[in-house]
């Protein structure tokens, strides 16, 4: 079971927090490797429009090493692709969710955007 300290809302666990700890052994978090979009801004105008674009759809953002990252999705990766954007996959830690003032969230019905039902509606099967 976790700590009370852990389950307060909002709270985030990160990379090497330490959850349990005695003489004989360690838990800590250790955030696996996953696919993600990977884009790499040109300009901060780029950066600007890339994050805006992004957080409009409420998909977690991450900016680690002067890259945008976010979790991947075919129809996502395709969408920034047509709008301009260089996107990469690749296989990567994704540490570092960028903090806004809004949890993630959606308008509608069960908390979905029509973004996402199309995403879901768009993705094959396979992916």
């Amino acid at each position: 079971m976790l700590p009370s300290s852990f389950l307060k809302e909002g709270q985030r666990l990160y990379e090497g927090d330490i959850l349990f700890e005695d003489a004989e052994k360690v838990i800590a978090i250790n955030v696996l490797e996953t696919d993600a979009i990977v884009m790499v801004p040109g300009s901060l105008l780029e950066m600007g429009t890339v994050c805006y674009e992004i957080g409009n759809k409420h998909i977690p953002l991450f900016i680690q090493d002067d890259k945008v990252l976010l979790p991947f999705e075919m129809p996502m990766f395709r969408w920034l692709e047509a709008s301009g954007f260089k996107p990469e996959k690749q296989s990567v830690k994704l540490l570092n969710l960028l903090k806004s003032n809004v949890e993630p969230h959606g308008h509608g019905s069960l908390g979905s955007t029509i973004f996402t039902k199309i995403l879901k509606m768009a993705a094959p099967k396979d992916e």
